[in-house]
């Protein structure tokens, strides 16, 4: 009797505990202005070949590093964007207005819609997590969000078991602001997580050159992005070139320009949004058209240091 009685205590302790964890899931989500299941599935691409996901702050965000690769069809693709959602209460805020918008609500709206072109222009995927944007507040802790952005993307990665999947996360430049901002540190650090501790020897995983923070830290930076990345990290990297062919780099401009809210938030900053990544992107590779990529060396996992 003692024994059933202690099993059933067991029982009942592991129900709760799972509760507790799906409930806190959720009311984290509830917090950031969306309602998302707890550990909602990834979506899972058709097809049974190799795949690719890119993970992305923001609209516009997977474009600006990597719509040349995007561009060149090689496998089916997903763009995961995260901080994508709206506050409950519509706000008004600098860069919006930069934008052309006049509250948060329209500005994410329109934004979204952007997004579905530019990806609809090269053949992409894209899902949305609806994290709300640093711009709008911040009412949980980065810590809770890198840890339930490290399970969506599990989740992704889960639901596309059995494939060979390349999965590109965004570089990290260190502070201050403008060399990487907020939202692309925690995104950033939730891959890195995922990197660490993923079985599957079918996954390789990436980090890809954040356009334009990167060329911010190459003009003040005294080492290389890869070192900077394996200090930071603990991993060891092998530099990937990516080259692209005119026509690659075309199709990565015409998705951009599918941006304008941001193109004119950018402009309004005095800088060239189209003009700066065309040129970044088309003599990147001692003055050929490439892009870059950092692939995390299995078994080289570690401590950042």
């Amino acid at each position: 009797m003692w024994n059933t009685r202690r099993i059933l205590f067991i029982i009942f302790a592991i129900i709760f505990i799972f509760v507790l964890i799906a409930g806190t899931h959720a009311l984290v989500k509830r917090y950031q202005g969306v309602t998302l299941p707890p550990n909602a599935p990834g979506t899972t691409l058709p097809g049974n070949g190799p795949i690719t996901i890119i993970l992305a702050p923001h609209f516009d965000d997977a474009v600006l590093p990597l719509g040349g690769l995007l561009a060149r069809h090689d496998r089916p693709a997903l763009v995961a964007t995260f901080f994508t959602g709206a506050p409950a209460v519509a706000t008004s805020t600098d860069w919006d207005t930069r934008a052309g918008f006049t509250d948060s609500t329209i500005a994410t709206n329109v934004r979204m819609a952007e997004n579905q072109n530019a990806l609809g222009k090269l053949g992409v995927v894209g899902e949305n997590y609806g994290y709300l944007d640093l711009q709008y507040g911040r009412p949980i802790s980065s810590d809770i969000l890198e840890s339930t952005i490290a399970q969506d993307i599990q989740a992704l990665l889960v639901a596309n078991t059995g494939r060979a999947v390349n999965i590109y996360g965004p570089s990290t430049f260190g502070a201050p602001a403008e060399m990487t901002h907020p939202d692309h540190q925690i995104l950033h650090d939730a891959f890195t997580d995922v990197a660490q501790n993923f079985p599957a020897k079918n996954v390789r995983f990436f980090y890809y050159e954040d356009y334009p923070y990167v060329t911010h830290f190459a003009s003040t930076s005294v080492i290389s992005l890869q070192k900077y990345l394996e200090n930071s990290t603990g991993f060891s990297l092998n530099e990937i070139d990516i080259p692209l062919s005119a026509g690659q780099v075309a199709a990565k401009i015409s998705a951009l320009k599918q941006y304008g809210s941001q193109i004119q938030a950018f402009t309004s900053d005095g800088k060239d949004l189209i003009g700066g990544s065309k040129k970044y992107t088309s003599t990147r590779c001692a003055g050929q058209a490439c892009e870059v990529v950092y692939q995390i060396i299995p078994g080289t996992s570690g401590l950042p240091q």
